[in-house]
């Protein structure tokens, strides 16, 4: 039975190297730490990319709403004012009518 044993810590021991060496030195391809770390600088760089890209979409955003804030605003006044012109007409014409209203008056009570 002690061969088989030692067999299978050979085998162990063969295994645990080729890790070591995929992990450390790479085995045809990039060592893994390598792998490992241009893929970190990568997502960094997606990170600071996408943060950059967020912060832009956020001001264009407030931009726009500030901008219809002020649509809004400028419509709003020119309704007032609309509305003031509506005011000051139908006062115009109601002293207008009490105006003639009042010298019809007038004209007839001088008859008398």
């Amino acid at each position: 039975m002690a061969p088989k044993r030692v067999e299978t810590a050979a085998n162990i021991i063969t295994d645990v190297e080729q890790l070591k060496k995929t992990i450390y030195t790479g085995n045809g391809e990039p060592s893994l730490t390598s792998q490992v770390s241009s893929l970190t600088t990568k997502v960094e760089y997606l990170e600071k990319s996408v943060n950059e890209k967020l912060d832009h979409t956020q001001e264009c955003i407030e931009d726009k709403i500030e901008s219809l804030k002020e649509a809004i605003d400028k419509r709003d006044m020119a309704d007032q004012a609309d509305e003031n012109r509506k005011n000051q007409m139908t006062t115009a014409i109601i002293a207008g009518a009490i105006s003639v209203g009042v010298a019809i008056l007038a004209y007839f009570l001088t008859k008398l």
